[in-house]
């Protein structure tokens, strides 16, 4: 079982998550993320330095990073260990820039719960 309420993600502990994002741009238009780079991380608090897992973009068919439209994919194995309960996630994309720093900029968080499964 997975549910979205709000930014908060509910999924039941060993179910596989794909992710699917539409990043826009201030116009309201798919930003183009060509080069950019992307991380999906879970962490137990806010404040630690240890991630309970990260995952990198995911080469879903549909993924268009010309366009904005990108994926991730939670295995079955990153939260088959994990103790009912809520961690915290975010989202954030890095895009390289000619001649700048890189652009990083958090498009997602919110609270992470894993949640009991029965098989």
């Amino acid at each position: 079982m997975f549910k979205l309420d709000r930014s908060n993600i509910i999924l039941t502990r060993s179910d596989t998550l794909i992710i699917g994002l539409e990043v826009v741009d201030g116009d309201g238009y798919g930003a183009d993320l060509t080069g950019a780079t992307g991380k999906f991380s879970v962490k137990k608090t806010v404040n630690d330095q240890v991630y309970v897992f990260q995952k990198d973009l995911y080469n879903h068919p549909e993924s268009d990073l010309t366009c904005g439209t990108i994926f991730f994919k939670i295995n079955s194995s990153d939260t088959q260990s994990l103790e009912f309960e809520k961690y915290f996630y975010d989202i954030q994309i890095q895009k390289p820039v000619q001649g700048d720093e890189d652009e990083i900029c958090t498009i997602a968080m919110g609270d992470f719960w894993v949640v009991r499964e029965i098989t």
